[in-house]
């Protein structure tokens, strides 16, 4: 709760082999100066059952990180992560992907009310199962980072839905 570091004020990954599997957390008003103010991963991590959100009440079972408001936002990753039924909401980035090769899943999730949802700036991000709704832009590729989106709503954002080249739909 209200953590603060220079990377992941909640989680650090940053081990080679290292495997975070989160559940059942609560993590509220984490503020990474460098990025990732929830969740900084540069190895493998799953967040399940979870919110990535500022939402300061939440049941039993539920991840809450709370105004992660810097570079990262959210979950900063250049590693490998799977979200899966969890709701990231109220960050500047909801997810930002960067580094050398990155991947990431998203399933039966919700990403809403964060500046951008997903920012792939490197690497790969797959989306199923998902909504992807009122944020200030939803999808945003650059440099060589890709998204693939399969059985899932991506509408209602401010802005763009989807802005860059690397965006493709299955």
């Amino acid at each position: 709760r209200d953590g603060f570091a220079l990377l992941g004020a909640g989680i650090f990954n940053d081990g080679a082999g290292a495997t975070v599997d989160v559940s059942g957390s609560t993590f509220v008003g984490n503020v990474g100066f460098a990025g990732g103010s929830g969740i900084y991963n540069r190895a493998a991590a799953t967040v399940s059952r979870s919110t990535v959100d500022q939402i300061s009440n939440v049941d039993p079972g539920i991840l809450t990180l709370a105004e992660s408001s810097v570079t990262g936002g959210g979950i900063e990753n250049s590693g490998t992560l799977v979200i899966d039924r969890s709701s990231v909401a109220g960050n500047f980035n909801g997810i930002l992907q960067w580094g050398s090769g990155p991947v990431a899943t998203v399933s039966s999730s919700t990403l809403s009310g964060n500046s951008n949802a997903i920012n792939a700036q490197r690497g790969s991000v797959s989306v199923v199962f998902s909504t992807i709704t009122g944020n200030t832009t939803g999808i945003v590729t650059s440099g060589s980072g890709t998204a693939e989106v399969a059985a899932s709503i991506v509408a209602g954002n401010e802005g763009d839905d989807v802005a860059g080249p690397g965006f493709t739909s299955g």
